[in-house]
């Protein structure tokens, strides 16, 4: 959300992201360490983006859900909602 914000796509920062989110949805940050979720997004070849690797390793480590505009991401993680 920091990179969104920094190149003027959002123009709240992620703190404020997430207490909107809490608020609203009850919403938590994730507690899966960080390598569980590199190990995830290995297998994840149908992209190059290392962004969107992680995004979607840590949905499918968490078995949660992604909401995400992103259509390369909903065709290929049954699990992505917009």
């Amino acid at each position: 959300m920091q990179l969104l914000r920094e190149i003027g796509r959002v123009n709240i920062g992620p703190d404020q992201w997430l207490e909107i989110l809490r608020a609203d949805f009850g919403v938590t940050v994730c507690t899966l360490s960080l390598n569980r979720v590199i190990a995830e997004s290995f297998a994840l070849t149908w992209t190059r983006d290392p962004f969107d690797r992680l995004i979607v390793a840590q949905a499918i480590a968490g078995k949660g859900k992604l909401i995400t505009k992103d259509a390369k991401i909903r065709e290929n993680f049954a699990s992505a909602i917009w």
